[in-house]
């Protein structure tokens, strides 16, 4: 077959496969518009059940469709008093919202529909109830709630034995304990209830989306060659696959590509997750598209670009999340700032700024240095000439150099609009302090101090490095940190300084994905202290990952540690712990990075400030205001320093127990 034959063939089959594929959208879109009519002109009491019925078939197409017939079916089943249609409506909203990765509304509807089956409803009902509230709280990272509702499944089992619901149960019950990194167990029941759908011939969506699940354990539990082949499974089978799943399946074969260092095709399938997450409108789910897309570019490098998909990611979770304090640390500051500045930014390559500038200020400099090798040896008579050209070659490698740090210079108005303001801080500490000091223009440490449900938070990281790659690990330190505290305060549990630490570490291994192209695990990471106070009882929890925090009282330096291992790899992982330290008026508590003690003196000497010096300060100043001490803690390091380079970012947040 020749070559010009074999695109004609292709060029066919294109065309017949697209013609193929229109007319079975138009054949699908004119079969719902016919269900909508038969439901509009059916009996009354019909027209719930009917509208329903076109909103399930709808759930994972339209989504947005399908709520808004759902709630008209709603409405009908109000006036006529069909409580089993009101709590149809209710779960068919709770999926259509789950699928746009609205969960906090899934939750809603969903609980509205477990309320009306339990007074009317079956056996068989309520075990669906409790199946869409477990499936729901675990996609909220919450699975000891998840885990009731499963328990509540358990219990009605030998009632309804309908092997349908037995496979849900172990699936569910799979994916906590794949949430609880008790992998064995969880490959058990994932694989009973693969077994399950696969006996009793269930769709083949519900058999792909187990394997989904079954891939994802292998994903954490290290085995992502087989993960990868039940992803490739389930994209052989497109035609199956609703398209809310096909978002996740991407994202994830993607962040597996990126562990390997596969850069193009992760790229590849990520941005193939982002295209439907965006024709779905699912917030959530774009939002976690965003931390990979930002990884993949900050894996090659690629500084720029990974910050800005970070800030995509931070200011989306800010509009899901509602958190106003954030956006207008973020969001605002962030738009005054490039308003102003918008005249210098658009010169700036938007794809790759501080690349470019680098390569340009490079280049600029390599070119000046052979003009002026041959223009010495060679053409000494044109000595005016050369410094002609001298004076262009300096002048542009100026504006290349202003334009390297007017970038820098935005990273890191981006970066302290993330971090706590001192005002905000001294609101809800009015005696406190925060010394933050990076060594260049952007930094590797970062703090936030705010409340949660009437708790006071106290949280202080330092992250491997400084400069660019510090920075680009610190905003994945906060919006890390933020997710889990608006998991944690969503899900009502306790702010535990050993579960935050625990799922920092979880949540920072995986968007890192720790392994170079040898093999060998990547030590990036941060270390971390934090402090949890109850304001009624002056009790405070406190955890750290391989920091201390120091509480002076009745002139004693009183040093509080932690767990002596990172938030990143480590060769003797272990738990996190946390400690109950009752706290007293009066007391100050200090929360640091180690910059401070390994600021150096001039040479020769060379001796670093210390861990007993910086005691020696404290006891010093402690009658004074926080706000004081700070100010004398700067003029302290800087005559220590008396001239040399800041060793390292440098970080303390102080505060005073009223």
């Amino acid at each position: 077959m020749t070559g010009n034959t074999m695109k004609r063939l292709i060029l066919i089959l294109t065309m017949i496969i697209a013609a193929a594929s229109t007319l079975t959208a138009q054949n699908s879109s004119s079969a719902i518009d016919s269900l909508v009519k038969e439901a509009m002109t059916a009996a009354d009491t019909a027209q719930a059940r009917l509208y329903n019925n076109v909103a399930w078939k709808l759930r994972y197409s339209d989504p947005h469709q399908a709520i808004h017939l759902a709630q008209i079916a709603l409405e009908i089943a109000k006036g006529h008093n069909q409580p089993e249609q009101c709590a149809m409506s209710f779960g068919v909203m709770g999926i259509c919202s789950k699928n746009l990765g609205e969960y906090d509304k899934a939750v809603k509807f969903y609980e509205e529909a477990h309320g009306i089956r339990v007074k009317y409803a079956n056996t068989e009902e309520l075990a669906y109830s409790n199946i869409n509230l477990a499936n729901i709280y675990i996609n909220l990272n919450d699975p000891d709630k998840a885990r009731t509702y499963v328990d509540d499944i358990a219990r009605d089992l030998d009632k309804i034995n309908k092997k349908e619901i037995l496979a849900y149960y172990h699936l569910n019950y799979g994916r906590i304990l794949t949430m609880k990194a008790k992998y064995d167990s969880a490959y058990t029941e994932l694989n009973l209830a693969l077994k399950l759908r696969q006996e009793i011939n269930a769709p083949r969506s519900s058999v792909l989306s187990t394997l989904r699940l079954l891939a994802e354990l292998q994903t954490f539990s290290g085995d992502t060659f087989s993960a990868i082949d039940n992803y490739r499974i389930i994209i052989r089978d497109s035609s199956q696959i609703d398209r809310p799943m096909f978002v996740d399946v991407y994202n994830s074969m993607a962040n597996i590509l990126l562990n390997r260092a596969r850069y193009d095709s992760a790229d590849y399938y990520a941005r193939k997750a982002l295209a439907i997450a965006d024709s779905l409108d699912a917030k959530q789910k774009k939002e976690r598209i965003y931390g990979t897309i930002g990884m993949i570019n900050y894996r090659q490098r690629k500084y720029v670009k990974a910050a800005e998909w970070f800030e995509r990611k931070i200011n989306l979770g800010n509009e899901i999340y509602g958190d106003a304090l954030n956006q207008n640390l973020i969001s605002a500051k962030a738009t005054a700032e490039k308003t102003k500045k918008d005249a210098e930014i658009s010169k700036l390559d938007e794809e790759n700024r501080v690349q470019q500038a680098l390569n340009t200020a490079f280049g600029i400099l390599l070119s000046t240095i052979i003009i002026l090798l041959i223009i010495f040896i060679v053409y000494n008579r044109k000595t005016r000439n050369l410094h002609r050209r001298l004076d262009e070659q300096e002048k542009s490698l100026d504006e290349s150099n202003s334009k390297i740090t007017a970038s820098l210079n935005y990273a890191r108005r981006i970066q302290q609009s993330a971090v706590s303001e001192v005002a905000d801080v001294a609101e809800i500490f009015p005696d406190s302090m925060v010394f933050y000091k990076p060594r260049d223009i952007v930094s590797g440490d970062w703090y936030r101090v705010e409340t949660r449900r009437g708790y006071k938070i106290i949280v202080e990281a330092d992250c491997t490095g400084h400069g660019v790659p510090g920075s680009l690990l610190s905003m994945m330190g906060m919006s890390a940190l933020k997710d889990i505290l608006n998991d944690i305060d969503n899900s009502g549990e306790e702010f535990d300084p050993a579960i935050i630490l625990s799922r920092m570490r979880i949540m920072v291994k995986t968007m890192l994905l720790q392994v170079d192209d040898s093999g060998m695990a990547i030590n990036d990471g941060m270390d971390m202290s934090i402090g949890v106070i109850d304001p009624k009882t002056n009790i405070m929890r406190f955890g750290s990952a391989y920091q201390m925090a120091i509480l002076v009282r009745n002139g004693e330096c009183i040093k509080i540690k932690g767990d002596r291992q990172p938030i990143g790899n480590y060769i003797r992982e272990k738990d996190f712990t946390s400690q109950e330290i009752q706290l007293q008026k009066g007391d100050s508590l200090f929360f640091m990075s180690d910059g401070i003690k390994d600021q150096t003196s001039p040479s020769p000497r060379m001796e670093k400030f210390k861990g007993p010096r910086l005691d020696d300060f404290l006891l010093k100043n402690i009658h004074l205001p926080m706000k004081q001490i700070g100010e004398n803690l700067m003029t302290t390091i800087e005559a220590w320093r008396d001239g040399s380079l800041q060793m390292d970012d440098m970080t303390m947040v102080g505060v005073r127990i009223d």
